[in-house]
């Protein structure tokens, strides 16, 4: 069974299969995922019997920093403005306010 006419040229010219090259990546991404997952649910459990206070308290805080953050922006979301600004008056403009109009002459 052939991989396609394009898996086929590469092969034959000697390239590398990019469809292994992905498989390769996907094989080593799941085992650093499974390294960090043996790393850190032990961490995790300690944690939740309660023997490593200290990082107990920082995840708290971490905690409470993301619900206030996620409870401002959806408070944002939920509430309409007031009303639309008033545009600025020519006085408040100052000068970015003023026209100047240049003519242009085709002769120099």
């Amino acid at each position: 069974m052939s991989g396609g006419p394009g898996r086929d040229a590469a092969a034959a010219a000697g390239a590398p299969d990019p469809l292994a090259s992905a498989t390769e990546q996907g094989a080593r991404l799941a085992e650093a995922a499974g390294e960090w997952a043996r790393r850190a649910l032990p961490e995790l459990v300690a944690v939740l019997r309660g023997e490593r206070p200290e990082v107990t308290d920082r995840l708290a805080e971490a905690g409470a920093a993301v619900t206030a953050a996620v409870r401002a922006v959806l408070d944002t979301l939920a509430s309409p403005p007031d009303r639309a600004p008033a545009p600025a008056s020519p006085a408040e403009r100052g000068a970015a306010g003023r026209v100047q109009r240049i003519e242009l002459s085709d002769t120099p």
